[in-house]
């Protein structure tokens, strides 16, 4: 816990971690930290180890550890994910990192807060596309991935961009209240920060 980056706010009895100053008689969020194990998904490209959804709490997300593809077809793995990542709005320090050799552990989509809303429409709009009736809000229900065509539709459509960020094994990825976001393979705890009350209370009312 004492590793974990900006100690003040991940930190359960850190200065700027508000939940540390919730009074005993409150029945306080049970903020981690929690662990989450899964299986690669390189294979299967249109799904996500989470769908997209959105936190009550800010949440720092920790990947511990990454394995590594063995034996037989290996080498055409590691290659057809290094692929597939280099396709995407990458920075080039991720870039560097991947050419060389890191092994990527965990890929997140992350939108704004302010980009829910739209978010909603749009999923919405393609569940009646394929005939799902209901006005059942998909985000909070997690029932919706972005796969890359839906993410190209969601920007002409509705002029909302995500960010791609990869995590490899030891990093930790901040996630903001309410953003909506998901990912392929990770682990994670959560905090509670001053400036994301707002919208902490929003999602959890």
């Amino acid at each position: 816990m004492q590793a974990l980056p900006l100690n003040r706010y991940t930190n359960v009895d850190g200065d700027f971690n508000l939940a540390k100053y919730l009074p005993g008689w409150l029945c306080r969020p049970d903020l981690g930290p929690k662990m989450y194990a899964a299986y690669s998904s390189s294979t299967h490209p249109e799904s996500a180890t989470t769908n997209l959804h959105v936190d009550i709490s800010d949440a720092i997300n920790v990947i511990v550890y990454v394995g590594r593809p063995f034996g037989e077809g290996a080498k055409e793995t590691v290659k057809a994910v290094s692929d597939a990542l280099e396709k995407l709005n990458l920075d080039t320090v991720v870039l560097t990192r991947l050419r060389l050799g890191e092994t990527p552990g965990a890929l997140w989509q992350i939108y704004r807060p302010e980009d829910s809303s739209e978010i909603k429409k749009f999923l919405l709009k393609v569940r009646r596309e394929r005939g799902i009736e209901g006005d059942e809000d998909p985000v909070h229900c997690q029932t919706e991935y972005l796969t890359v065509d839906l993410r190209k539709r969601l920007l002409l459509e509705h002029n909302v961009v995500g960010m791609d960020i990869v995590q490899f094994e030891g990093d930790g990825i901040f996630i903001p209240a309410s953003a909506p976001h998901q990912v392929c393979y990770t682990s994670y705890m959560e905090i509670a920060a001053e400036k994301c009350v707002i919208m902490s209370l929003r999602v959890s009312y």
